[in-house]
């Protein structure tokens, strides 16, 4: 059957996608450490930052003291409802299940979730706790009044600009993060 309608324009790429235009990658991987769920609150959702736990583990961010271990990276080798499923995000969005492997983004360029739009030079930030109606880990610009958001001083700046349907491209070294809580 032949194609009768295509794009206009292509979708830069999918959120927790490492960019192409990175020159240096390092990532590691970890045991999502979150209790299994059936509501999808186990999920790391691809593209936010996840946290290290004391026993080696990761999970969601839950406060602005938790040790970030990375990005979640998206993955086509996950096995669909065995290690990816929905999350309990308004929109279901797909992230990795409790006990899966998951790779983390720790030096490099990749596709982030983003809660607002965001150009090339805006200050990045990212949600430290769960808020309603956003993602733990979720990046931003701005400061939104009363909430849980970081601000990162050093290691990381946006690429390109994005919104909330297409995403940004963020370089990040996680190494060398420095933070100011807002």
């Amino acid at each position: 059957m032949p194609q009768t309608s295509y794009p206009v324009k292509m979708v830069a790429a999918r959120i927790g996608q490492l960019s192409d235009s990175a020159s240096l990658v390092d990532t590691k991987s970890y045991t999502n450490g979150m209790t299994a769920s059936t509501t999808g609150t186990d999920v790391l959702f691809f593209g936010t930052l996840a946290a290290l736990e004391t026993d080696g583990t990761i999970k969601r961010l839950d406060a602005q003291a938790d040790v970030v271990a990375g990005v979640v990276m998206l993955s086509d080798a996950y096995e669909v409802g065995v290690e990816v499923g929905p999350g309990n995000d308004t929109a279901g969005s797909p992230g990795v299940m409790a006990k899966a492997t998951v790779s983390l983004l720790q030096r490099g360029r990749i596709w982030v979730m983003v809660d607002e739009t965001v150009a090339a030079g805006d200050a990045v930030r990212y949600y430290a706790k769960a808020v309603s109606g956003k993602r733990q880990g979720a990046f931003r610009t701005t400061d939104p009044t009363g909430t849980d958001t970081v601000l990162i001083t050093a290691g990381a700046r946006w690429v390109t600009g994005g919104t909330t349907t297409t995403g940004a491209e963020l370089e990040i070294d996680v190494l060398n993060l420095a933070f100011t809580a807002d």
